[in-house]
């Protein structure tokens, strides 16, 4: 562990005994009185900045809008992640916070918290990470004086929530998902992840593809190059299967990279290839993977985002967490699961194969 690591978790730490000393310990509420409730204003609340596990939460309003249509659903997330709300039928505000900034500037945050307590919210649904406890996440929560206080029971929760639910961390995210909101409806249905997009959103995209080779009738490969620490996919294997989906399937293959794969995108530009873009803006990238016929990505937030756009997606994972993470319906979302197996590149090309319903390869 660094140092700076250290010391933020002995500054957590410190600052948990304070509060604890400061707040009345929560008393926790009865589930069956949740579930009679007359709910009519919630705030969901996820400050954390991975994208996949944001978009897992987007199954999140449109399950609350079932159980209560007259309610208003706001959400507070963290101001690099509003883009994935944006155009959300069953979001009626966005809120955002930025670690940096609110901080910096107290007054900023008092506003915030002042405006949050002043909505008047029924449930605050703190839906950050099942498998520890967010100190930020837990805080809002708390403070935004919600009757019905809402999230995991792990850690100092208990301080922070009055009811919980134990997270059972051998599910898939969206079930664990699904059994939290179990708390106000026991026979609540599956949801699937969604973002969506507009025809102006949709159309600037196509603008920007038709430089890479791109028209309206043609199959659309997309390849997203990166993922975080062990989830890395060799580079060349990507080039490989990539060239090999173009010669069977006649498709044009993209490349795509972000901020933080600018090592990878400047590799593949420096081999003067013309399929590979560096894509920023996540409306944008949403709206990239729209126009595909195929997605297929390590285990990083784009793949969520693809499958939250119905669209084939191949999952490359080479970490044992396919459970939790993966979809694999046998169908237009499949997973090649290389954990002890990393560098079988035919594994992948034969998942990809079925999903063209191309013949097997002798």
């Amino acid at each position: 562990m660094t140092f700076l690591k250290s010391l933020e978790r002995n500054g957590k730490r410190l600052l948990l005994r304070t509060i604890s000393l400061i707040l009345p310990k929560q008393e926790q509420v009865n589930p069956e009185q949740l579930r009679n409730a007359a709910i009519k204003k919630v705030l969901i609340i996820r400050l954390e900045q991975k994208l996949g596990n944001m978009v897992m939460t987007t199954i999140i309003p449109r399950a609350i809008k079932e159980m209560y249509n007259e309610a208003d659903i706001d959400i507070l997330v963290h101001s690099n992640l509003t883009p994935v709300w944006e155009n959300n039928p069953f979001v009626r505000l966005i809120l955002e916070f930025n670690h940096v900034s609110h901080l910096i500037n107290p007054f900023r945050l008092l506003i915030l918290i002042i405006s949050i307590r002043k909505t008047g919210y029924d449930v605050a649904l703190d839906c950050s990470n099942p498998a520890g406890f967010s100190l930020s996440n837990g805080l809002f929560t708390r403070m935004t004086g919600a009757t019905y206080q809402v999230g995991f029971k792990r850690g100092n929760s208990d301080l922070m929530l009055n009811v919980s639910v134990a997270p059972d961390l051998s599910k898939h995210y969206i079930d664990i998902i699904i059994d939290l909101l179990s708390v106000f409806r026991q026979d609540i249905r599956r949801f699937e992840p969604e973002i969506f997009i507009t025809d102006e959103e949709k159309s600037r995209s196509m603008s920007i593809l038709e430089n890479y080779g791109v028209e309206n009738d043609s199959k659309v490969v997309v390849i997203w190059v990166g993922a975080r620490f062990g989830k890395q996919w060799n580079i060349e294997h990507f080039r490989d299967l990539g060239s090999t989906l173009e010669s069977e399937t006649g498709s044009r293959c993209l490349y795509l990279c972000g901020p933080e794969e600018k090592r990878l995108f400047d590799y593949l530009t420096g081999l003067e290839m013309d399929n590979v873009l560096n894509v920023s803006d996540l409306r944008t990238l949403a709206c990239i993977i729209d126009r595909c016929d195929l997605f297929i990505s390590g285990d990083a937030g784009p793949l969520h985002l693809a499958v939250a756009l119905n669209k084939s997606t191949v999952g490359i994972f080479l970490v044992n967490n396919v459970g939790m993470y993966g979809y694999d319906n046998c169908e237009n979302h499949r997973v090649a699961d290389l954990t002890s197996e990393p560098e079988d590149i035919e594994k992948v090309k034969k998942v990809c194969r079925e999903i063209f319903q191309l013949e097997p390869q002798r």
